[in-house]
């Protein structure tokens, strides 16, 4: 028999990938803009700011222009989200993964990169996602 549920004090309700995939195309997230799953804990993503969002895009625009010369395959993906996890679907800000265009997120063992640029989201892309990045065998972070 399960304890009952106290109305007075908040529960955590932690979601699977899975659920929250699904919560998500369900449009369950529409008023919170972007969203993360992170340690079964679903997150709204942070406004992007001009100092931040330079950053980014300097960085995917000279990866994509080294991965050309280099005549690599791999694809510079930007704020795609990645299911590393059986409770965790970050959106990191860049990653290397092959390109493939069917509908659904990119699993982690495709990734070969990814890189969060931080502003104010320091401890979280240092602490649990660096976490969540290594156990899903992303070989760099």
């Amino acid at each position: 028999m399960n304890a009952p549920v106290s109305l007075e004090q908040p529960q955590v309700v932690k979601l699977t990938a899975r659920d929250f995939l699904l919560l998500d195309d369900a449009g369950a997230f529409a008023a919170y803009g972007k969203t993360e799953l992170i340690d079964g804990v679903i997150r709204a993503v942070n406004a992007q700011h001009r100092p931040y969002g330079y950053a980014k895009n300097e960085l995917a625009y000279r990866l994509r222009r080294a991965l050309e010369e280099l005549g690599s395959d791999l694809f510079v993906w930007t704020e795609a989200s990645v299911e590393a996890a059986i409770d965790s679907v970050p959106e990191p800000d860049i990653m290397l993964a092959p390109p493939d265009k069917r509908p659904g997120v990119v699993p982690a063992t495709a990734a070969a990169l990814v890189v969060e640029v931080s502003a104010s989201t320091q401890r979280l892309d240092l602490g649990p996602k660096a976490r969540i990045y290594a156990r899903a065998g992303i070989p760099e972070y």
